[in-house]
């Protein structure tokens, strides 16, 4: 618990630092190898810090479209979720329901708790990241 305290203070200093960055969404993206997410459309995402399978802190990197669908899904681990840029729109819940999302604009800070369904709805494009213990993975939830 306290390493994860640790690294949960760490990272939110870190975060701080991003909230003031007048960098445009391209230049979130620069340098960064992205790949296609499971079962989302219009959504791309890179490990930039750790693994997913190796134990440790891990942080992930999500380029998400206008038009873009995270479906419903859990992870066995917190997730602190950061906008670097754009307006995220996230929900909690087993049904991806666009009028049930809540708006994070850029520098937002919020945690999807472990094993807690969630999605995101692509309303623009938007950069975000996010920060937590591995090993980790996903749990799609089946509609």
């Amino acid at each position: 618990m306290r390493v994860a305290l640790v690294a949960a203070i760490t990272f939110l200093a870190g975060a701080a630092g991003c909230t003031h960055a007048t960098a445009t969404s391209t230049q979130w993206l620069d340098g960064v190898t992205y790949a296609p997410i499971g079962n989302a459309t219009g959504m791309n995402a890179a490990f930039v810090l750790g693994s997913p399978n190796q134990p440790g802190l891990y942080t992930i990197r999500v380029h998400i479209t206008d038009g873009a669908l995270m479906p419903p899904h859990s992870h066995p681990d917190d997730r602190m979720i950061t906008v670097l840029s754009g307006v995220l729109h996230y929900g909690f819940g087993t049904i991806a329901d666009p009028k049930a999302t809540k708006v994070y604009p850029a520098g937002s800070v919020f945690v999807a708790r472990a094993n807690e369904p969630h999605y995101a709805i692509g309303k623009g494009e938007a950069v975000y990241q996010e920060s937590g213990m591995a090993p980790t993975g996903t749990k799609w939830i089946a509609n």
